[in-house]
């Protein structure tokens, strides 16, 4: 798994219902998503590649970079995306 802390990269972290993925979006900027798929009926936590979350239950895809927003045509629930704070070095996952 890439270093978080590089423009791009990405922490998987534990929390949220599946784990949290920490994205780096440009070395200031994070996002963090749950890796529970937006579809309820899948037990297995989605995967992070190129810049997308991915559910292998359905091949559903969703935009770190556009909040979540689903990328596969006749899906429409996002990911579950966490405000992230970041002061100093020190950076926050909590519910919005």
């Amino acid at each position: 798994m890439i270093n978080a802390q590089t423009p791009g990269g990405v922490a998987e972290l534990s929390g949220g219902r599946k784990g949290i993925l920490l994205f780096n979006k440009n070395g200031t900027d994070f996002v963090a998503f749950d890796k529970l798929c937006p579809n309820n009926d899948c037990t297995s936590a989605m995967t992070f590649k190129n810049r997308l979350l991915h559910c292998s239950c359905d091949e559903s895809e969703y935009s770190v970079d556009f909040g979540g927003a689903p990328q596969t045509e006749g899906f429409e629930c996002p990911a579950i995306e966490y405000r992230v704070t970041k002061i100093g070095t020190t950076i926050r996952i909590s519910n919005f």
